[in-house]
């Protein structure tokens, strides 16, 4: 009973969690859903396609049961939140392998990415407690970053947990492999580790022929209208 009350006052305060991160949601979609035809983000800049998932036991196998939201963080970008039933007790631990390929569309490149997870442990994390994110992003088969935000707190307290790397080039298309991690240590009892939301954006800019596409345009446009005051 105690680890049953455990788990609900989790899943309550992370709950309360979801919309700490400032970031604008639109409605969400399933993991189902998700897997099945992707993301758009609203206005096109973004695709998310080509996702596969793989969720360890004993966590919930379920995708019906994870959602994934549109979310735009302003200068941290434009991306998506993957929210689930991500936790673990007494002895147990558990892998959830996100993939996808996320891809810049209308004449937008993608110049940075930006991790967040959050996390809390139900006591005091004995060595071996993990609760958090890496990944690595691929061009093509190359590796150009990696990011983690493993990390641990205090019994209940949720540690609000940030990466993010800016590329020294500019991609049109990544590969992005995810690992989701929730552990208590083997033999351990009254442990809970547990995640609730994970949120994956990217920043874009105009590539720059569009760029000066949309210049030139302009400059045409008040030109033209000059003509006519005249």
């Amino acid at each position: 009973m105690r680890l049953r009350n455990k788990l609900l006052s989790l899943v309550a305060g992370a709950a309360a969690l979801v919309g700490l991160s400032g970031s604008a949601q639109a409605s969400s979609i399933t993991l189902t859903e998700f897997i099945a035809n992707g993301l758009t983000t609203p206005g096109g800049e973004l695709t998310f396609s080509n996702v596969s998932a793989l969720i360890g036991l004993p966590l919930d196998q379920n995708t019906d049961h994870y959602s994934v939201s549109f979310i735009d963080k302003g200068a941290a970008g434009l991306g998506f939140r993957l929210s689930g039933p991500i936790v673990v007790a007494d002895g147990n631990s558990a892998v959830v392998q996100l993939n996808y390929t996320v891809t810049g569309n209308n004449g937008f490149l993608i110049t940075d990415v930006h991790l967040f997870s959050n996390g809390s442990f139900a006591a005091d994390p004995p060595p071996g407690s993990a609760a958090g994110v890496t990944e690595t992003i691929f061009n093509g088969f190359e590796p150009v970053a990696q990011l983690s935000t493993q990390g641990a707190s205090s019994a209940g307290d949720f540690i609000n947990l940030t990466d993010s790397y800016v590329f020294p080039t500019t991609y049109g298309t990544l590969n992005v492999a995810k690992d989701i991690a929730v552990a208590t240590p083997s033999g351990s009892t009254g442990t809970v580790a547990h995640i609730s939301i994970v949120d994956q954006t990217f920043t874009i800019t105009p590539e720059p022929g569009s760029f000066m596409l949309g210049a030139m345009g302009l400059a045409g446009l008040a030109a033209l209208g000059r003509r006519r005051v005249r």
